[in-house]
């Protein structure tokens, strides 16, 4: 299937792409790559649209697999499907991993799906993924106004819990609360400035503030934001949390 580009993406399948080196060069053959790639019974993947909070899940993860609070110097972009520049790369990462990926549902490898291994869902408030995303492009220069973008609290510790019980694995109170303790906001902000071995200088923390949306949102674009949201997930259970 051939892509066409714009200056939001590749659009490739009905879907816009971000301009990732692999999906530049042929969208199909990562895509391809990905549903076809060869897992290991103790893989886990974590999927969410962007700007929903993977680095901070991934962090949470990691500490979990590997039983203790330390963070890890790895960034979750080397175990990024569609973002590495070698997919082969992640033969070379210890087990357990820890995958992850934008990719809709249908597109996430096969085999992993069809023997029921573990996946983590991200979903965040749509509303707060969107004006996520307008900061993360205005670091970037794409953006400048909020106007112009439009156009175009959980406690932790039940949460990483949670995560435990569906990973299977065993959490203590103390862990938990080390690894709640780590990964707040501030504390996980300044692990990815200072112990990560990167040279990309994208701000990939932001604020984490539930909400964040109303102070972007005017009562107008609400109500159109809230008929497109609609008209996309109508009849889906997923986003029903947000609206109760």
């Amino acid at each position: 299937m051939a892509a066409n580009y714009s200056r939001e993406g590749i659009v490739y399948n009905g879907l816009i792409l971000p301009f990732y080196k692999p999906l530049l060069e042929n969208p199909g053959a990562r895509i391809n790559a990905i549903k076809d790639l060869e897992g290991r019974c103790d893989d886990v993947i974590i999927t969410a649209f962007p700007r929903s909070g993977t680095h901070w899940i991934w962090e949470i993860v990691h500490m979990l697999l590997t039983q203790n609070d330390e963070y890890t110097d790895k960034t979750k972009e080397s175990a990024f499907l569609e973002f590495v520049d070698d997919l082969n790369k992640v033969e070379h990462i210890p087990s357990p991993r820890i995958l992850n990926t934008h990719v809709p549902y249908g597109w996430l490898p096969k085999q992993h799906i069809e023997k029921k291994r573990k996946i983590i869902h991200v979903v965040r408030n749509p509303k707060d993924v969107f004006v996520s995303y307008f900061h993360f492009k205005k670091n970037f220069g794409l953006i400048e106004e909020w106007n112009e973008f439009f156009k175009y609290v959980i406690k932790p510790t039940e949460e990483i819990l949670k995560l435990a019980k569906f990973l299977e694995i065993d959490c203590s109170d103390e862990l938990t609360e080390k690894i709640a303790d780590k990964c707040g906001f501030d504390k996980l902000k300044n692990a990815h400035c200072t112990m990560k071995k990167t040279e990309s200088k994208v701000e990939y923390y932001r604020k984490s503030e539930v909400g964040d949306w109303k102070n972007h949102f005017t009562d107008a674009q609400n109500a159109e934001f809230e008929e497109l949201l609609q008209s996309k997930v109508d009849g889906s259970s997923v986003y029903k949390k947000f609206y109760s």
